[in-house]
């Protein structure tokens, strides 16, 4: 593999993992605002936000600190 091909893997990785990150921000958003202003219970806010009632829970901890 050359350098190019190096750097290109690179970038790809690196936008990745930017793109992932933006993600989750994104959803532990939406999963505060539905805690927060609506109430629900931790597995209709993973249905509705489409994450792991996992996920959640963390959020919510993370809110009750």
């Amino acid at each position: 593999m050359g350098i190019e091909e190096l750097l290109l893997e690179k970038a790809r990785h690196d936008g990745l993992q930017k793109g992932l990150q933006k993600g989750l921000q994104k959803d532990k958003q939406i999963v505060r605002n539905l805690i927060i202003k609506h109430g629900w219970t931790d597995e209709q806010i993973a249905e509705v936000a489409e994450v792991s009632a996992d996920f959640v829970k963390k959020v919510r901890a993370s809110l009750n600190k």
